[in-house]
């Protein structure tokens, strides 16, 4: 049985495969596992039809955020705003507003 083992280990390793099935990922889970790890996308087919993928996880959102252009870094970002306060009418303050809203 260990030959047996060993050798699927070879097989998967050394095809690097693109696609899987999922009884082929239920067999051979960490050594497919340890190909995304080293950066391999892997897609998991059923019954020969693409249900998902394997990414690896390389960078965190901020990076892929501004990658994608999605936002863009801060010019100074240790500034704080210093906003005015907020005046309010009658003599009850902020939390007790809030915990009359809360109430109703």
């Amino acid at each position: 049985m260990a030959a047996k083992s060993n050798q699927v280990k070879k097989s998967v390793v050394k095809k690097v495969k693109a696609s899987v099935g999922v009884r082929e990922l239920r067999q051979d889970a960490s050594q497919i596992l340890d190909l995304v790890k080293a950066g391999q996308v892997i897609q998991i087919t059923e019954h020969g039809q693409a249900i998902a993928k394997l990414v690896p996880i390389n960078k965190s959102s901020y990076d892929e955020y501004l990658e994608a252009g999605l936002i863009i870094e801060a010019v100074n970002p240790d500034h704080t705003f210093d906003l005015p306060r907020a005046k309010l009418k009658g003599s009850k303050n902020s939390t007790q507003l809030l915990q009359m809203m809360r109430a109703e």
